[in-house]
């Protein structure tokens, strides 16, 4: 389990004793800012890693990089979030033609991003999944980016229907996703039996939840 936007639960554990267990039970977890990971196999070597982020955001950006002792021998993991495109949005909503000089920095900064993942993708050996919010449709620069590391998508392997994750809580009175945004990604040792979205009360983002296999390294 990969969540991103989680960061106030260490919080909510201090002040809720018992809430980490009775949410993850006896999986081990790692959390580190926003991100948790959670894994009923063994964990290890578990790191932040920085990503690139613009100095005007006045935020540090990271994804997470985790080993994982898998039944049929190990794997990499790795949970990211993509700069957010809503401060492009906002500048156009509200600053109509002179905005789109922001709108177009917050897409550059979104394909940096994912150019400095796949550059560090492309230094990792042996099966590798790659899940979180790209903010970014399968066909973006974004994804491609990703995608051209020798990924594939598995809701373009394993899906049925359109698989939007996002899109049911803005306020535009349409109560449904119609974004695909949330990506889980595999490479091409790890199989794809079935993969789901799920529902949207808990989230703004539809979780993608997807049956992984993987054959027995000798």
């Amino acid at each position: 389990l990969v969540m991103q936007d989680a960061g106030g639960l260490p919080a909510m554990e201090r002040a809720n004793p018992g809430l980490q267990a009775s949410l993850f039970g006896d999986r081990q977890v790692f959390f580190h800012g926003q991100y948790v990971v959670a894994s009923r196999y063994p964990l290890s070597g578990c790191r932040a890693v920085r990503l690139p982020f613009p100095v005007e955001y006045h935020e540090r950006h990271d994804f997470v990089h985790c080993e994982v002792q898998g039944p049929n021998g190990p794997f990499t993991l790795v949970t990211v979030h993509f700069v957010t495109p809503r401060q492009g949005l906002l500048a156009v909503r509200h600053g109509g033609l002179d905005g789109l000089e922001a709108w177009e920095g917050n897409v550059m900064a979104r394909i940096e991003q994912a150019h400095g993942l796949a550059e560090h993708l492309r230094g990792v050996a042996g099966p590798v999944i790659v899940a979180g919010d790209l903010n970014a449709p399968e066909r973006s620069e974004v994804v491609r980016s990703l995608l051209a590391t020798g990924l594939r998508d598995v809701w373009s392997s394993a899906g049925r229907g359109y698989g939007y994750t996002h899109g049911h809580s803005l306020r535009i009175g349409l109560h449904q996703s119609f974004l695909r945004i949330d990506h889980i990604l595999v490479s091409s040792d790890i199989g794809v039996q079935a993969t789901e979205v799920g529902g949207g009360l808990a989230s703004e983002h539809r979780p993608v939840v997807a049956d992984l296999l993987m054959q027995r390294r000798r």
